[in-house]
């Protein structure tokens, strides 16, 4: 398993775009790809792809406990009401 990322998620794709620009500039000059700059974009977009996905998942589990908090909240409110 990759290691996370120490760069957040909007500067890996700030690189990325940067590169790919880069890249694609190159190709329209007629200037030979460089592999290593391919390699690089790649890593970064799977960096970000990766952060992306841990941070979605990260969010699920933060909604998910706070909707038992609300419950459990809401359950222990109810003697109150009555």
């Amino acid at each position: 398993m990759d290691p996370v990322s120490a760069e957040p998620p909007y500067l890996l794709a700030a690189q990325a775009a940067s590169v790919v620009r880069r890249l694609n500039r190159q190709v329209r000059e007629g200037e030979p790809d460089s592999t290593a700059d391919l390699d690089r974009t790649l890593g970064a977009l799977r960096r970000l792809a990766d952060d992306l996905a841990r941070a979605r998942a990260a969010g699920l589990l933060m909604a998910q406990e706070l909707r038992a908090s609300q419950r459990l909240l809401g359950g222990m409110a109810a003697p109150l009401d009555g």
